[in-house]
């Protein structure tokens, strides 16, 4: 089954591009849309298993704060498609925790290179998560059934 993207783009030539690209790529594009808002309307609606976002978009809220709310509520990575790289937007950006960081104009290559890296750890990331919740689970579960007995089958302290 192939990855499904969600465009976050305000700019509608940049946002055809996109779409068409991810689609030749091989991707499903689940929506495009051009602010945070409909944004979460949309991740909420579709589940995507990744975000394609502007930092600078419309609305209230920009792409880092945006990108924050996907990944806090829904779990969705998010990789920047941006044309800024200025020493303030980068510091903005690495807060929001991206998966990854293309500054336009991009390349198809670099696109897809940081859509499957992005894909990747996050589904590493979730797997080991998983997986140390199995371990919690099993040593609370140790924990709390562990009884002292002494000979005689009396519980001690």
């Amino acid at each position: 089954m192939p990855d499904r993207i969600l465009i976050i783009e305000d700019e509608r030539i940049t946002a055809a591009d996109l779409h068409d690209t991810l689609r030749d790529l091989g991707y499903v594009v689940t929506g495009v849309v051009s602010t945070g808002k409909e944004a979460i309307a949309e991740a909420e609606r579709s589940r995507p298993d990744a975000a394609l976002m502007d930092i600078r978009i419309q609305g209230d809220m920009d792409g880092t704060e945006t990108a924050r709310i996907l990944r806090e509520r829904f779990d969705i990575p998010v990789v920047y498609l941006t044309a800024h790289a200025d020493r303030e937007t980068l510091d903005r950006a690495k807060k929001s925790r991206p998966l990854g960081y293309i500054v336009k104009p991009f390349q198809k290559s670099e696109l897809q290179a940081n859509i499957e890296i992005a894909l990747d750890a996050h589904r590493r990331a979730r797997k080991s998560m998983e997986r140390f919740q199995r371990l919690t689970d099993v040593l609370s579960a140790v924990i709390l059934g562990i009884i002292s007995v002494d000979q005689i089958g009396r519980a001690s302290c």
